[in-house]
């Protein structure tokens, strides 16, 4: 499944990655860093997360549905979000935790799933932020 959903991923980016206003090139960046970081590549995640950061300008916002499925309606994230920061954020998880591991000599200790609900979280975050506002 994350095979074929990468290669529509891939197959989208590499249609319209040169073209300005391009509504969905930060979100498919977005699946692939998470296909990447699922598969516990996180260098590949980090360069597609890049990606995402540069399609910013064109594609300001990136919807988020649920991250990751969850049988748990309070799980659902129902939103978009600025690109730049969400891929700023992701990102910095993963750059965070590849130097906690290189300092202390310990193994990553940033799972896909502690990545991905911090994520969420984030993301809840920012909706509460938004409807105080």
């Amino acid at each position: 499944m994350l095979v074929e959903a990468q290669g529509q991923y891939e197959d989208y980016v590499n249609r319209y990655a040169w073209q300005s206003n391009t509504e969905w090139l930060a979100d498919a960046y977005f699946n692939l860093a998470l296909i990447f970081l699922q598969r516990r590549e996180n260098k590949k995640a980090e360069e597609f997360l890049g990606k995402m950061y540069g399609a910013a300008p064109s594609d300001r916002t990136t919807y988020i549905y649920q991250v990751i499925w969850s049988p748990n309606s309070s799980e659902t994230i129902d939103s978009n979000f600025d690109s730049k920061q969400l891929a700023e954020y992701a990102n910095g998880l993963i750059y965070s935790d590849a130097y906690s591991a290189e300092q202390t000599g310990k193994p990553s200790g940033g799972t896909f799933e502690s990545i991905v609900e911090k994520i969420k979280r984030w993301c809840k975050g920012r909706l509460i932020l938004r409807k105080a506002s």
